[in-house]
């Protein structure tokens, strides 16, 4: 009976209020860690494939007549649009992890970064998906340890410190877009190479298996 007894004590210690007092600070960074490290994992995909658009589908060498000029000007308008959002989301990361940056420090690597992420997504889009993701997952921990260090605020900074440093920011694009371009010229030189050493073996393997 003693025992029932100091059971239904401690039963009645506990109460659905006070588990949600307790759960609810846990389910909101559950909540959030779930929501950033989705957008996380398709930020990182997108910006470290080597073919970005998938509107038009497949690559330029893979086009003809209307395709192929729909799928340079998604390079020529949708690319620098994408670009900058991919620039302002490291930065604004890249802010919040470090505390003795200067802003234009923050777009200087900002813009490394994603040039380095470009680049290896062209040799290989694993390392490109590695380097991509390297930020935002410190970002993540630092969160974790020391909630303190990041400021809501940094976005909104970021945005008014843009037009102080605009002539950078338009060298700054300008390389990237020349890098894509060339890596793209690259790419498809190399693919073309690869695909007409393909078919001239071809013949021949079948002419020794016949």
């Amino acid at each position: 009976m003693a025992l029932i007894e100091n059971v239904t004590l401690f039963i009645r210690d506990f109460s659905v209020q006070e588990g949600l007092t307790v759960l609810e600070p846990m389910i909101v960074f559950i909540i959030g860690m779930v929501i950033y490290s989705m957008f996380i994992f398709k930020f990182y995909n997108l910006i470290s494939r080597r073919v970005v658009f998938t509107f038009t589908g497949g690559t330029y060498s893979q086009h003809s007549g209307l395709k192929k000029f729909a799928y340079i000007l998604e390079y020529i308008f949708l690319f620098p649009v994408i670009t900058f959002i991919w620039f302002f989301v490291i930065s604004v990361i890249l802010a919040m992890i470090s505390e003795v940056l200067t802003i234009g420090n923050v777009f200087l690597i900002s813009m490394a970064v994603l040039a380095t992420i470009r680049i290896t997504a062209y040799y290989d889009e694993n390392l490109s998906r590695d380097v991509a993701k390297l930020l935002p997952f410190a970002l993540l921990a630092i969160f974790l340890l020391d909630i303190s260090t990041i400021s809501i605020h940094t976005p909104f900074e970021i945005i008014s410190q843009l037009s102080g440093i605009g002539k950078e920011l338009i060298y700054y694009f300008g390389f990237i877009f020349i890098v894509e371009v060339v890596l793209k010229v690259i790419g498809h030189h190399v693919g073309s190479g690869s695909t007409k050493s393909r078919k001239e073996v071809s013949p021949v393997i079948d002419g020794k298996r016949n």
